[in-house]
């Protein structure tokens, strides 16, 4: 047989997995079994595992059972100095997995792989409730510096690296209020990473809190069957919580409720889908699970796992309404592959074939611009719901229900009257977490404003030779024209501009439409890419612009 690798955790390991590794050595097995030790049962809500052992023990008992080699991963291999380790052990750092890994394949037998590490999901949950001391090193990614190559989720393929679309075209930024802060993504081989200290974190709230009454109350559905609630999501949103409230809630209004939740993998944003059925009092309903075609709210605070047909069995064309948060996390292909490009409308265009009425509201982005972190999203799903009259429960139970589970109740009522608010004012919200963006004008003084004194007069001057191309183009180029003269100087930029011109000029003479000059609009986005070459001296001084810009002093590059 080939050799074989079985992944397990400590948590698998101490309940009753031991006994496989004792069956593969009487079997006389070639393969090795690789033990992720850090400490929690993720699976089931990151408890301690029961009856575990410390690295040391652990190593000797196997030992003693038969295992050939046992290579341990630590964090720090210096803790190992003075450990009482069985010879067949060998302690490496954390660049050395694949050799380990590759040495332990060569041995006849079976053997262990040891990656001693801390949960680092389960390290930012202890941060965020005050049980751990909160992270002061931050990695961020400078956008001016990034071309979106990619390397870095290669590498680590950390569901922390998003995708942010920008003036100069897509770029990768780290999701802070996501981030484990395990520092990985700076194993890739790219300059626009720094560390930044800061004692207070990142993305402090920036809503204005509302009132319980600041929005209409809408038409209720009336609880007078089974309501069955159907909810698509993914690890390490607060599916499993937004579900225990609502059914909390459900208690509070004097109703029935029974519940049922599927996870599965442990890895952040895996799928996990919850069901929830509400009754009248006294009701007892047939089943806690949502069956095919049971659904009659759909809430879909996952687009992605919403357009997954399998879950989209839930729901009825005749009677199953949907709410659908459009702020798309990205999938383990979309960290990989950093020029793939998927769009949320596909997936709310699937949910709509499936329903009888489809509401979409982009809970993300108000969670992470009003909140600053993304936890908040599926409260602000789930005002929008109850605002859309989808559901049967009133808004000051579930305002009781919040408050009775404690946790960030605050947060977590603002962004359920913030839900409310993006379905019975859409337009003030949007306001709010959209500014407007600049026009030709005020990019040109935004950009003028940039530059030193002994420039502006030559920027001003490219500036009105551009006058007569469409208001778009002239934006791009106020833009742009400002950035090449901070790369180099003002005859740089004129060079630019002449070419950009003289380009436009022909195409005018061909198409005869001054407003809608297509190849005129990419030679001045890539020609600008092509002059404005990131070599190290403009990575320098793309970085220390930056730090000038925030007024941080501590930001250095990662390498």
């Amino acid at each position: 047989m080939e050799h074989v690798i079985q992944n397990q955790g400590d948590g698998s390991l101490f309940h009753s997995s031991y006994l496989s590794i004792r069956w593969s050595i009487a079997a006389g097995v070639k393969m090795t079994y690789r033990i992720l030790y850090n400490g929690a049962v993720a699976n089931t809500g990151a408890q301690e595992p029961i009856g575990r052992s410390d690295v040391p023990k652990l190593a000797g008992l196997l030992a003693l059972e038969g295992v050939k080699k046992i290579g341990i991963i630590a964090e720090d291999p210096a803790v190992y100095r003075k450990a009482d380790l069985p010879l067949i052990a060998s302690v490496h750092g954390a660049g050395d997995v694949e050799k380990v890994l590759a040495d332990l394949e060569q041995v006849d037998g079976v053997t262990v792989f040891l990656y001693d590490g801390e949960c680092a999901n389960e390290r930012r949950r202890r941060r965020k409730r005050g049980t751990a001391p909160k992270a002061t090193e931050f990695v961020v990614i400078n956008e001016d510096v990034c071309e979106n190559c990619g390397d870095c989720g290669e590498v680590t393929n950390c569901m922390s690296l998003h995708k942010s679309d920008t003036e100069f075209g897509p770029k990768t930024t780290i999701h802070q209020s996501s981030c484990n802060q395990d520092h990985s993504c700076l194993k890739g081989d790219c300059p626009s990473f720094v560390t930044v200290h800061s004692e207070e974190g990142f993305a402090a709230p920036v809503y204005s809190p509302l009132e319980s009454d600041a929005v209409p109350e809408p038409q209720r559905p009336p609880l007078d069957r089974p309501y069955h609630v159907f909810v698509p999501g993914v690890g390490g949103t607060g599916v499993l919580t937004l579900n225990s409230m609502l059914a909390w809630a459900a208690l509070v209004d004097g109703a029935e409720a029974v519940s049922y939740d599927q996870t599965g993998a442990a890895q952040k944003w895996g799928a996990v889908l919850s069901s929830l059925v509400l009754s009248p009092r006294g009701e007892r309903a047939e089943s806690n699970k949502v069956g095919i075609g049971r659904a009659d709210l759909y809430l879909a605070v996952d687009a992605m796992a919403a357009a997954d047909p399998l879950n989209l069995d839930r729901c009825s064309p005749e009677h199953t309404a949907a709410l659908v948060n459009t702020g798309l996390l990205p999938s383990g292909e979309m960290i990989r592959n950093s020029r793939l490009e998927v769009s949320v409308d596909p997936m709310v265009d699937a949910v709509s074939r499936f329903t009888a009425r489809t509401v979409a509201v982009d809970a993300r982005a108000i969670a992470e611009v009003l909140f600053g972190d993304y936890m908040a999203t599926n409260m602000v799903a789930l005002g929008a719901a109850y605002q859309a009259g989808l559901l049967p429960i009133s808004s000051h139970a579930i305002e009781e229900a919040i408050r009775l589970n404690g946790t960030a109740k605050v947060q977590n009522q603002q962004a359920f009257r913030y839900g409310r608010l993006a379905v019975a004012d859409p337009a003030r919200v949007a306001a709010l977490i959209s500014p407007p963006a600049r026009d030709a004008g005020q990019e040109h003084e935004h950009h003028r404003a940039r530059l030193p004194e002994r420039e502006r007069p030559g920027y001003d001057a490219l500036v009105a030779r551009v006058a007569d191309l469409a208001e778009e183009d002239r934006r791009l180029l106020a833009v742009r024209i400002g950035e090449l003269i901070a790369y180099q100087d003002t005859d740089y930029a004129t060079r630019y501009v002449d070419i950009v011109l003289e380009v436009a000029g022909r195409e005018r003479e061909r198409l005869g439409d001054r407003a809608g000059l297509p190849i005129t609009r990419e030679v001045i986005r890539n020609l600008h890419k092509l002059m404005a070459y990131k070599d190290e001296y403009e990575v320098a001084r793309l970085h220390l612009r930056a730090a000038a810009s925030t007024g941080c002093r501590a930001a250095s590059p990662a390498r």
